[in-house]
């Protein structure tokens, strides 16, 4: 432990963990970091986490003694606010918190040094039109606007409470600077590079790979669309709300897998032949677990993707969100020949060592500013 960080009390703080994606991942690397650490969340369900996850200090906010809030937890988003806001942290020298919208809202006192690690600024209300408005129909949406003009207002007094932002990619870094007018500095988000490796053998397999929660914004509808006209198997593990519909859609030549365990997961990824990736995401840690088991991605060409994906090397990035510009993607996909080596030396710089060193510096090094500025106003 960095001797600045020695002998401090520090907590944590995630938006919620009832489901698995890669902000948990995340939040498993500042728990090997921190393991005393208790990690404070708006709602829990054991049952949609690793097992690893039961043997955590996990100290849910009061939503989560509320009747249905596993199955209708988007039903108390009104009082999501006051549920990050009753979190006691007084005993704490430091809290870091690890954010997709209300995390960095929780209040600290003045003795306490609080770092926001942001996965995105809140993006149901800063990117509404693309990231829910399609979720709901016309009626719908015309309530839903003034709901969501009122959390934004609450996001950008939140926004001014942690003491230091670090982003989770120069995409969030933009965003951040424009919607909180804050500064913020790039950690990416830590990969297990050390698990997830190219196999032993060289035999790649007749698929290609989706690896996503099945949300709208996650566009796995475009996945569907374009492999139904490809006539490819197509292979999607991971599942959510939109599992019924996207099940409907889909030809006999496009497999479910649902969720699977990590050891599965890498089996996967050594042997489809290339990662299919057609969300506008923040970071998006998925194509680099694929880089880092040699395997290509071809994904939609903006946001995270144009800062881990190096086109024509490691993947293909299509510029249009389109089942269209897809399907040419993966038409021209055979024309291609990526080394296995050069796609698992894209996705090292991401290695979780790396993480680790770099959030330490710097939680190190702004955390002595905040002691010293204190010493100076006395």
């Amino acid at each position: 432990m960095d001797s600045n960080l020695k002998n401090t009390k520090i907590a944590i703080v995630h938006d919620y963990l009832n489901q698995y994606g890669g902000a948990e991942r995340v939040l498993e690397s500042l728990h090997g970091l921190f393991p005393e650490a208790p990690i404070y969340t708006l709602l829990h369900d054991p049952d949609m986490l690793p097992g690893h996850f039961r043997g955590w200090d996990i100290r849910p906010s009061f939503l989560n003694r509320l009747p249905g809030h596993r199955r209708h937890y988007q039903k108390l988003l009104a009082l999501f606010p006051l549920a990050v806001e009753s979190f006691d942290l007084n005993d704490y020298d430091i809290v870091i918190s690890s954010s997709n919208a209300w995390a960095k809202g929780a209040i600290t006192t003045s003795r306490t040094f609080h770092l926001c690690y942001v996965h995105t600024p809140m993006r149901f209300v800063w990117d509404w039109y693309h990231y829910i408005s399609h979720e709901h129909n016309a009626v719908t949406n015309l309530f839903l606007i003034p709901f969501l003009s009122r959390i934004r207002l609450w996001d950008e007094c939140s926004c001014q409470r942690p003491d230091f932002y670090v982003s989770n990619s120069m995409e969030v870094q933009r965003r951040i600077a424009k919607y909180y007018r804050r500064h913020s500095t790039v950690v990416y988000p830590p990969v297990k590079t050390d698990f997830f490796i190219p196999p032993e053998d060289s035999a790649i397999g007749d698929y290609f790979l989706v690896v996503s929660r099945l949300k709208p914004h996650k566009r796995i509808d475009l996945a569907v669309k374009a492999f139904n006209q490809l006539k490819l198997k197509l292979i999607i593990v991971g599942d959510g709300g939109e599992y019924n519909r996207l099940k409907c859609l889909a030809g006999p030549n496009i497999n479910f897998a649902g969720r699977v365990s990590d050891d599965q997961l890498l089996k996967y990824y050594q042997g489809c032949r290339a990662l299919i990736f057609p969300a506008l995401e923040d970071f998006g840690i998925a194509p680099v677990e694929a880089q880092a088991c040699g395997r290509p991605v071809i994904a939609y060409g903006k946001g995270g993707s144009e800062e881990t994906i190096v086109d024509g090397r490691t993947g293909i990035l299509f510029q249009q969100q389109t089942p269209e510009s897809l399907i040419s993607a993966v038409t021209g996909f055979n024309q291609f020949q990526f080394e296995s080596k050069t796609v698992r030396k894209q996705a090292e710089t991401f290695d979780q060592k790396i993480f680790e060193q770099k959030f330490i510096r710097i939680l190190s090094d702004q955390y002595k500013a905040f002691l010293q500025q204190r010493q100076g106003d006395r």
